[in-house]
C-alpha cells in the first residue's frame, strides 16, 4: 500500500513500482517458501510483534537477507501491517566468521592439549635416561673404568640433545600457532639450500655409511621462506638417515616445473607454477595404514631409527605447518621394508 524512500533504495524499485505488487515481488528465486509468511501475518494481525528473516532479491537481481518485523497499525483508517525491514547480510556474514573463529578455537585448543599431552610424555622419556646414568655415574664414579664413564658420558650427551631437539620442536611449534614465526618469503635457489643441509647432516649419515644424494637441477630459483624450507629439508633428511639402514643412500630428486595440480592453493592456484621436491631413502619403508597419520598432532607417530636413534615425533607435524605456510603441500609414499617418500611443493619464481 505504501513505502519508504528507504524501501525503495534498498530494493532498487521506484515507489510506483511497488505499490500494489505482493510481497513475494521482494523474494531470491526458489529461496523462500511465500507460506510461511501467512502464519506470521495472521499472528501480526492479532497484535503480535512478528519477526523473521527473508532472502531478498533486488530489481536489478543482487540477492541479500533482510530481516522484517511486523506489526499491526492503521492507515487511513485501515488495519494494516507495518512492516520494517532492513539488510543484515553483513552481520551474517559477521557472525558466520565469528562461528568460524569459535570452531577453529576450539580445534586449536584440543590440538594444544594433544600437543603438550604428547610433549610430555616424549618428554619424559629422554629425562630418565638422563637422570639414570647421572645417578650411575654420581654413585659409582670411583668404581668405573675409563670406558665405562665414556660410556654413560656419551648416553648422557645423545639424551641431552634429544632434549633439547625435543624443546626446540616445541618452541617452533607453539611460534607457528601463536603467529610469532615471521613469514619473510624471498626468492632462492632451491639446490644451493639442499646443498647447505647436505653439509650439516654429511656426518649424521657418515656414521651409518648412508650417501646424501643431490639431484635438483642448479638454478632454480624459488619464492619462499628461506628459513622454514630450510627447516623442512632438514627434518625431511634427519628422518630419511634415521630410519635407512647401513651403507644406504637418500636422495633429493626436483621434478620439472609444472602447473600445480595435484594441490589446491587458496588463491589464484592457475597463477603459480610449483616444483615437487622429492626425498627418498632405501630404508624400513612406513606401513600403509600409518601414512595418512604422519602430519597430523592427533595421530603423531614415533618410533626409533635403525640404530635406535630417538624420534621427538614432531618433526613432520611441523613440517606439515610450515609447507603450508608457504601454500604448498606435503605427502608421503612408502612400502613397508623397502623404503619411503617425502614429497612436498614449493612455489617457483
Amino acid at each position: 500500500m505504501e513505502v519508504n524512500k528507504h524501501t525503495g533504495k534498498l530494493f532498487e524499485y521506484e515507489r510506483e513500482e511497488l505499490i500494489g505488487q505482493n510481497f513475494s515481488l521482494l523474494s531470491a528465486e526458489d529461496q523462500n517458501d511465500a507460506l510461511i509468511l501467512r502464519p506470521y501475518f495472521e499472528a501480526a494481525f492479532k497484535g503480535e510483534q512478528q519477526q523473521f528473516e527473508w532472502n531478498s532479491k533486488s530489481k536489478h537481481g543482487r540477492n541479500f537477507n533482510c530481516e522484517f518485523i511486523v506489526n499491526k497499525g492503521q492507515f487511513f483508517g485501515r488495519e494494516v501491517l507495518i512492516a520494517i525491514g532492513r539488510d543484515i547480510s553483513d552481520s551474517k556474514t559477521e557472525i558466520e566468521e565469528l562461528v568460524n573463529q569459535v570452531e577453529e578455537l576450539k580445534e586449536a585448543n584440543i590440538n594444544k592439549d594433544k600437543f603438550f599431552g604428547v610433549f610430555a610424555h616424549d618428554l619424559k622419556n629422554p629425562f630418565q635416561g638422563l637422570l639414570g646414568f647421572i645417578d650411575l655415574l654420581y654413585e659409582d664414579l670411583e668404581e668405573l673404568t675409563h670406558d665405562q664413564v665414556k660410556e654413560y658420558l656419551a648416553n648422557v650427551r645423545n639424551a641431552s640433545y634429544h632434549t633439547y631437539n625435543l624443546l626446540e620442536n616445541l618452541l617452533e611449534w607453539s611460534r607457528i600457532q601463536s603467529g610469532k614465526m615471521p613469514f619473510t618469503p624471498t626468492v632462492f635457489d632451491i639446490r644451493e639450500e639442499i646443498n647447505s643441509v647436505i653439509s650439516v647432516l654429511n656426518n649424521n649419515a657418515s656414521q651409518k655409511d648412508i650417501n646424501l644424494i643431490n639431484e635438483v637441477e642448479a638454478g632454480i630459483m624459488v619464492l619462499a621462506d628461506k628459513n622454514m624450507i630450510h627447516s623442512v629439508i632438514q627434518n625431511l633428511i634427519t628422518n630419511s638417515i634415521k630410519f635407512s639402514n647401513n651403507n644406504g643412500r637418500v636422495v633429493v630428486r626436483g621434478r620439472k616445473p609444472q602447473k600445480y595440480e595435484k594441490a589446491t592453493v587458496k588463491s589464484n592456484p592457475d597463477d603459480k607454477y610449483w616444483l615437487e621436491i622429492s626425498i627418498s631413502d632405501n630404508g624400513i619403508g612406513i606401513a600403509e595404514e600409518i601414512l595418512p597419520k604422519l602430519f597430523k598432532l592427533n595421530g603423531q607417530y614415533s618410533q626409533p631409527g635403525t640404530a635406535n636413534e630417538p624420534g621427538t615425533g614432531l618433526g613432520l607435524v611441523l613440517c606439515h605447518e610450515m609447507v603450508e605456510k608457504n601454500g604448498g603441500r606435503i605427502w608421503a609414499e612408502s612400502i613397508a621394508g623397502q623404503g619411503t617418500t617425502f614429497i612436498f611443493t614449493i612455489q617457483l619464481r
